[in-house]
């Protein structure tokens, strides 16, 4: 049995800020799909129509999920649909990135990291993920 049969579906689309925060949307998806995987033991999440995915946006997203329930089980429960060659790029360096980091006491924890990516979206001026 393949892990999209009877897996929760989740879109992203469904778990946007309705002020436009990355950071929030980031943590809202995370949030529900640790629900899902906790309900379900498999979700498939849908990125299709999601305009402009930042590496802040997938940087929040993963490390909530590694914080939860880690890494690995994206691919083994957790299937990831992208809807563009380039979410799916900025998706592997965020990944990538995180992957490389290992926590350790000196590192900054979750609220530091979501600040500081709060921070950041804060200089943005389209508003736009």
């Amino acid at each position: 049995m393949s892990i999209n049969e009877n897996a929760t579906r989740l879109s992203a689309l469904n778990h946007l800020d309705s002020e436009g925060s990355v950071v929030r949307s980031g943590i809202a998806l995370a949030e529900a799909v640790l629900d899902a995987l906790n309900t379900n033991g498999r979700v498939v999440v849908s990125f299709a129509g999601l305009r402009g995915a930042s590496s802040s946006y997938f940087n929040v997203l993963l490390r909530r999920i590694q914080e939860g329930c880690g890494l690995a089980e994206i691919g083994d429960h957790i299937v990831l649909e992208f809807g563009s060659s380039i979410q799916e790029m900025i998706y592997q360096r965020s990944l990538d990135a995180i992957s490389k980091r290992p926590r350790s006491p000196s590192m900054p924890n979750q609220n530091e990291n979501i600040e500081g990516a709060r921070n950041q979206e804060n200089r943005r001026s389209n508003g736009r993920m």
